[in-house]
């Protein structure tokens, strides 16, 4: 290991189980991210963590593949909390929803399918960014969401237009995971 830095990212990590998030170069855009068990001058040993907080098995990989580390960013700290707090998500609990036929199928499943108090994923005009929220009103042409981060937090507020939803999605293992996370930040903010 010729790097001082990254010798010292690991020693941090693993004197203190904090999480880091490492990026190897095989192509991936995927980050793994965990603490480390041990390591020396080729390889290191991560206890990988999931997004959702789980210990998610071990992985070995050797130093000179990795691209970068990453410690004490948002998505780290919000897989953090999770971790921490050993909390099990809640079970999926909406398993029923009523197709509708015509061309308002979104409002017709937002006034009888969703609770104004979960959060729910919406996707516009079948793009690849899925927005996560939770609705706070809506009419015959919009809805208003305060979109809730990967990591737990709140993003002001977006006004969407009904007839560019084309995908809704309901009590989503997502959707239960940032409304935990911003429930337990909140929780936490109360307390100080």
């Amino acid at each position: 290991m010729s790097s001082r830095i990254v010798e010292q990212i690991l020693s941090h990590s693993l004197k203190t189980q904090s999480l880091i998030g490492i990026r190897n170069t095989n192509g991936s855009s995927n980050t793994w991210i965990g603490y480390i068990l041990d390591f020396n001058e080729d390889i290191f040993i991560l206890q990988h963590i999931s997004p959702l907080g789980y210990k998610d098995g071990v992985i070995i990989e050797r130093i000179e593949d990795i691209d970068n580390f990453e410690t004490n960013d948002d998505y780290i700290k919000g897989i953090e909390i999770l971790f921490n707090n050993k909390k099990v998500l809640p079970e999926q609990t909406i398993s029923e929803v009523t197709v509708t036929n015509g061309e308002n199928w979104q409002l017709d499943i937002i006034k009888n399918s969703l609770d104004q108090g979960r959060i729910i994923s919406v996707e516009l005009d079948h793009a690849d960014t899925v927005t996560y929220g939770y609705l706070t009103d809506y009419d015959d042409d919009v809805i208003q969401i305060i979109p809730i981060t990967s990591e737990g937090n709140e993003e002001g507020y977006q006004t969407l237009k009904l007839s560019q939803i084309t995908s809704l999605g309901i009590d989503r293992l997502e959707c239960r995971k940032r409304e935990m996370l911003y429930e337990l930040k909140i929780t936490s903010k109360n307390k100080k």
